[in-house]
């Protein structure tokens, strides 16, 4: 009776003499320490002391509590998670002619449609101040500055012209023979005004079309 009683408490005594290794995940290990390195501890699991040396990284570990009641912890160090890289591109103007930008349509060499209404000069205007690329834009404005000079030269030849044509009717209508010069005057201011106001026209229509293409991006 004395034996196993001793047996017993040479027991209790061995299943006290252990260290203790509580891990993050709250497992607690029995176990024997053998060594603690900045990276790792290595240790023998106490059913099976003699066995083999197992290592665990020490970032795994809270604490050891030794078998004298010593107790060493741990600075649990997460794992650092790489935030994603989220690029911000830089700030761009300029939206592709496909990504919004409603083109306006040319028909011929003359008329220019947008949203299916015909463009005049004034609506031509206003659908280049709507450009998302304002260095466009700008470029766009500078040759519509051609366009109101060119309307305006245009107006100028017409009145030339009908101005011509109204003296030279009159004149030729008058019975005095003596307006033969004022008469050629007449038509010549005439024909330059007409010549005039074509040219202009012309230009005025040729710059309508090279705003247009550049708004479309071509």
């Amino acid at each position: 009776m004395k034996k196993l009683v001793f047996l017993l408490f040479i027991s209790i005594l061995k299943l006290g003499a252990q260290d203790t290794i509580r891990f993050t995940d709250g497992r607690a290990m029995p176990a024997k320490v053998n060594e603690i390195t900045e990276a790792e501890i290595k240790y023998n699991r106490w059913d099976n002391i003699t066995g083999p040396v197992y290592v665990v990284p020490i970032n795994e570990v809270r604490y050891i509590r030794y078998v004298n009641g010593m107790k060493d912890t741990f600075a649990v160090v997460k794992p650092k998670v790489n935030e994603p890289v989220i690029e911000t591109p830089a700030y761009v103007d300029f939206v592709p002619k496909d990504a919004g930008v409603q083109k306006i349509q040319i028909v011929g060499k003359q008329k220019l449609f947008y949203d299916h209404r015909k463009l005049s000069d004034n609506a031509l205007f206003g659908v280049v101040k709507k450009h998302p690329d304002q260095g466009i834009q700008n470029l766009m404005i500078n040759e519509f500055s051609k366009v109101s000079t060119y309307k305006h030269n245009r107006n100028i030849g017409f009145i030339m012209m009908y101005g011509g044509i109204i003296g030279a009717t009159i004149i030729s209508a008058a019975v005095s023979t003596g307006n033969g010069g004022v008469f050629l005057i007449s038509s010549a201011v005439g024909i330059t005004g007409s010549i005039i106001a074509t040219v202009n026209k012309n230009k005025r229509y040729a710059t309508r079309l090279k705003i247009a293409k550049m708004y479309n991006g071509n």
